[in-house]
């Protein structure tokens, strides 16, 4: 695998998963990817009935490499996933706001 640049995580946003799945399920789908972090299970508050995660890797290598695998999987509905990149990390989001830049 490549690690050109383990420092730069990187996070995807996962979509289109039904609420009736576990999240320790969903976690545990994701945990075992080469890469991953840690995931985070979230209403989705746009589509009523669904739940989205947001899925922490060491770097993009991994990431590319997980929504390759993932993205349009039909394993929890017809729909699929729908894998995107997110913005920024949810290890990021987690610390309250980033601190800022001095000057």
């Amino acid at each position: 695998m490549n690690t050109t640049s383990t420092s730069e995580r990187t996070t995807l946003h996962v979509g289109n998963i039904p609420q009736f799945i576990p999240h320790e399920d969903i976690s545990r789908h994701f945990s075992q990817l080469d890469g991953c972090l840690g995931c985070r299970v979230t209403q989705d508050k746009y589509r009523p009935g669904f739940v989205l995660c947001f899925v922490d890797f060491e770097n993009e290598g991994d990431a590319v490499a997980a929504k390759a695998i993932y993205d349009g999987w039909q394993g929890w509905s017809d729909e699929g996933l729908k894998i995107q990149f997110a913005k920024r990390s949810f290890s990021s989001r987690r610390g309250g706001g980033g601190g800022g830049g001095g000057g």
